[in-house]
């Protein structure tokens, strides 16, 4: 049977895919084991066995490789989430579920994480703005102010809880590459404690 034209360009889509994860897998790798300044392009090519001609097809330049590490995290873990609250039958169930999904990413890849976190620490996109805009804070802010209109949740400041609540998950991500012996299950149970405590009327 012949090849379509279509079938032709999804094995060329999903090749072009799995090239990509690969880079980006190879770059967390680099990011990891040689920080930033150590993540090249020709380090990355080279771990993933490949020209630099080929990694700059796929990332224009370094900036936008480690960027898009970042973002698939991001990516991966906005899927985690958005499962957890499609699924939850309270405010509170996607309170927790939120938490749940940020928090088990964390500690299932840490290397992941890390690695999001170096390109953070040298890449700093938005800074210049005048009013920088945090969609993960404000994503958050609104959950909180679903669950106050609904009558579940009591009075508070949601943006202000929000960014406690956002700024303890990055503490979690912090500890969980720097303590060898963190307790993530003591510190997982007291986080959601705190936050479910801190909605209720």
């Amino acid at each position: 049977m012949a090849t379509t034209s279509t079938e032709r360009q999804s094995r060329t889509n999903k090749a072009g895919s799995e090239r990509r994860a690969q880079i980006i897998s190879c770059s967390v790798d680099a990011l990891c084991e040689l920080g930033f300044a150590g993540a090249t392009i020709g380090e990355i090519a080279r771990r993933a066995g490949v020209s630099k001609g080929v990694v700059t097809y796929h990332f224009r330049d370094k900036e936008a490789l480690l960027i898009a590490v970042v973002s698939d995290l991001y990516s991966t873990v906005g899927g985690l989430i958005g499962e957890r609250i499609d699924s939850a039958e309270s405010s509170a169930q996607a309170l927790r579920g939120y938490l749940e999904a940020n928090l088990e990413y964390i500690r299932e890849q840490p290397r992941r994480v890390r690695a999001a976190m170096e390109v953070m620490a040298n890449i700093r996109p938005g800074l210049d703005d005048p009013k920088p805009v945090d969609p993960v804070t404000d994503h958050l802010a609104g959950l909180l102010r679903s669950g106050q209109e609904s009558g579940e949740f009591g009075q508070f400041d949601a943006q202000s809880l929000a960014i406690i609540i956002r700024a303890s998950i990055d503490a979690a991500a912090r500890s969980i590459v720097s303590i060898p012996d963190f307790d993530f299950t003591a510190y997982q149970h007291q986080l959601i404690s705190l936050a479910l405590d801190s909605t209720r009327r």
